[in-house]
């Protein structure tokens, strides 16, 4: 689980005023209201929430409660506001004279050491702006696991007046989103994402009482108003009620008390001596007052926690059976008899009553079986018999993070609740509403969906369909085809298409296409792909002897009028190269738009055709080609224009696919768009299930009884 508020507290606390000022023409000054003293993040806190989140809606389900969450929470909570361009990481290589600015000697990466450093120069320009956002990227707003930043975010940062024209709040919550979906199908993989976002989220729609926090109170932006004290205060109670929250808010409301401005910086701010070294802000005395009374609220926090303790104790006490008082009930008897002896006469009378043993667990020690004792009367404590804590076991072991003793076996106060099963389940009339909401689907497209379903659950290494050649076989089980049946709604890495259905439609390309006369076409598999991109880096030595299979693989080539070649070269984007030797292309077709090297890109692609062909033309082997040319690395590089694009993140591979179904080297021969696409993917399972390539002929089967039933 990786989110670093800490991290990025610490470096915003020590930014100078001029480099403020600076921050806040990139708009992320709102950023600088993030608690000087750090937010701890409550790992099993977030993990149980996570486990609770809806794909589909973007919600999470929290006792009888669902609450969304959207780019609203984050204005409230960050103070980032949903306008402006989308943020598009840069998949390609990047400039690496661009580049270089950003790394430490001896680095391979723009690390957070190093930026720290640039930052710590005090130096507020350009470059300063554009090191601060790559470290809020990686802190806070999109943070993996690695103590670095990725450099597809340079072209970001590149124009600092356009920094603030990015749709940030976007950003970072369809990053976090894309985490929860994926972290709910493998707990293994992690939880990246904006984490303090997440958990303030939480803090925030579900309100607790008696945790010494007036919500009227808190100010814009919400994350400002919650330090490592309170932080932990609440994780208390909720480890205590799980979840228990006496006020739930669907959508946030905000009290605007902005961040200290930063337009009069030069005037009002600051006061330098000869040195240049010592700063003293006037400007945010108004802070450091809020900062004092903090303190003071702090200090009501511990007395609030030695309170609960002491009821926690009275209410272990009753519940286990134990005979010996504890110290708080000695400090509460000391206190009463020196109200006695002041002479309060209803004190007096309470102890009567308590000497002739009615009410009180002490006059009681004797007898095993305690008097019962009305429901609505108050207990010694001022505790009621009604209790709503999960178990005195429990109860027991609560405690914040500061008190906790080191041990070996450090329990969780969260851990008594049961791990959610997110491996798979079976599809249900509830759930195929969600997977095929709106779209026109056959009965047999529907059953085949709800079939992969339930293998996903039952037996999700199944092999399902199996289509190609020995030396080329795609094989798709229920985890592979899981991204197939995804909800319809959902937006997420969840739904991108796996290697082996790309192979497998480039199979079943070319069976429909071998029957067309008019053009000859050959599409080639991922597989193939890397293996030709292997031999042009020189990763792959082919052998010295040209054999059957190679010339076999080159003589479709060559006697093909294109060459459909599918390219995912960074295990994150399905894009499209056509060879067209009748115009000497390398036609590419990316459905997302991208402003990288195509040329240098495909070099090792060119690079591994043009050898392979050599050799088996300097063999005994002969090739009948159409070509004119057979030297790809001659051919132009041309990008096509006027072609559908994607519209979220997970469409690619089904772009790639239609491209390679449609494009005739000149036009698609039919249209389509990115509001085709769910529908598309929802038949898929059908097309390859029932596909005659598929050999697996129990599935068909399986699918036609559950139609027939």
């Amino acid at each position: 689980m990786v989110c670093m508020p800490a991290k990025f507290a610490a470096m915003c606390s020590n930014l100078t005023p001029r480099q403020r000022k600076k921050v806040k023409e990139t708009g992320f000054d709102s950023l600088l209201c993030v608690p000087r003293m750090p937010m701890p993040i409550q790992r099993m806190l977030l993990e149980l929430i996570a486990e609770r989140y809806n794909v589909d809606d973007r919600s999470f389900t929290l006792g009888d409660h669902v609450v969304p969450i959207s780019t609203w929470d984050v204005y409230c909570i960050l103070g980032l506001v949903d306008r402006g361009h989308e943020v598009v990481q840069n998949r390609g290589r990047p400039d690496m004279a661009f580049f270089n600015m950003f790394r430490g000697k001896g680095d391979t990466s723009i690390t957070f050491k190093h930026l720290e450093a640039e930052i710590a120069s005090g130096i507020a320009d350009d470059h300063f702006a554009r090191v601060f956002v790559l470290y809020a990227i990686g802190t806070i707003l999109a943070p993996s696991s690695k103590e670095s930043v990725s450099s597809g975010y340079l072209e970001i940062v590149r124009d600092v007046s356009k920094i603030k024209d990015f749709n940030w709040a976007r950003f970072t919550l369809e990053y976090l989103v894309q985490h929860l979906a994926s972290f709910k199908d493998d707990r293994s993989k992690g939880l990246p994402g904006n984490l303090a976002l997440l958990q303030v989220w939480y803090f925030e729609h579900f309100q607790a009482d008696g945790d010494c926090f007036d919500y009227a109170k808190h100010e814009h932006p919400l994350i400002k108003n919650w330090s490592t004290t309170k932080v932990k205060k609440r994780a208390l109670i909720d480890g205590i009620k799980k979840f228990g929250a006496e006020k739930v808010l669907i959508r946030l409301e905000v009290k605007h008390n902005e961040c200290p401005d930063s337009d009069h910086l030069d005037e009002e701010i600051y006061e330098e001596d000869t040195e240049g070294v010592n700063v003293e802000f006037s400007k945010y005395k108004e802070c450091s007052d809020q900062d004092e009374k903090e303190e003071i609220n702090l200090e009501g926090l511990h007395k609030a926690e030695q309170s609960d303790e002491c009821h926690r104790k009275r209410i272990i006490n009753q519940f286990d059976g134990s005979t010996g008082p504890t110290a708080c009930e000695d400090k509460h008897d000391e206190k009463k008899d020196d109200q006695k002896n002041s002479g309060n006469g209803k004190v007096q009378s309470e102890n009567s009553t308590v000497k002739n043993g009615t009410n009180n667990s002490k006059g009681n020690r004797g007898n095993p079986c305690r008097e019962p004792v009305h429901p609505e009367q108050p207990n010694k404590s001022g505790v009621k018999r009604k209790v709503d804590f999960l178990s005195p076991t429990l109860v027991q072991k609560v405690k914040t993070r500061r008190d906790r003793q080191p041990s070996k076996n450090c329990r969780s106060p969260y851990e008594g609740i049961k791990r959610k099963n997110v491996c798979g389940t079976k599809i249900d009339g509830h759930h195929i509403d969600n997977i095929t909401k709106g779209l026109h689907l056959s009965a047999v497209e529907l059953a085949a969906i709800k079939y992969v379903g339930q293998e996903l659950a039952l037996n999700k290494d199944k092999v399902l369909v199996q289509m190609g050649t020995p030396s080329d076989m795609s094989e798709m089980n229920g985890t592979i085809m899981r991204c197939l049946i995804r909800p319809v709604r959902e937006n997420g890495m969840d739904k991108w298409l796996d290697s082996e259905i790309i192979g497998s439609y480039a199979h079943m390309c070319n069976s429909v296409w071998g029957s067309e006369p008019k053009q000859k076409k050959h599409a080639i598999s991922d597989y193939r792909s890397q293996w030709l991109r292997g031999i042009g880096s020189g990763w792959i030595h082919p052998r010295e002897k040209v054999t059957d299979y190679m010339y076999t693989f080159c003589q479709k080539f060559v006697g093909s009028d294109l060459v459909f070649i599918p390219m995912n070269t960074h295990n994150n984007h399905w894009w499209l190269c056509v060879l067209c030797p009748e115009k000497r292309q390398v036609q590419i077709l990316d459905p997302m738009r991208r402003s990288i090297n195509y040329k240098e890109t495909i070099r090792p692609l060119r690079s591994g055709i043009n050898f392979i062909l050599k050799a088996v033309e300097n063999s005994t082997f002969k090739l009948e080609s159409t070509w004119s040319d057979h030297d790809v690395l001659d051919w132009d590089v041309i990008f096509i224009e006027n072609i559908p694009r994607q519209k979220d993140i997970c469409s690619c591979g089904l772009f790639t696919i239609k491209f390679m179904q449609y494009w005739n080297g000149t036009r698609l021969t039919c249209n389509f768009s990115q509001a085709d696409m769910e529908e598309f993917r929802k038949k898929m399972p059908a097309d390859l299930i029932f596909s005659a390539l598929n050999e697996v002929s129990s599935t068909k089967k399986a699918i036609l009884d559950m139609v027939n039933a």
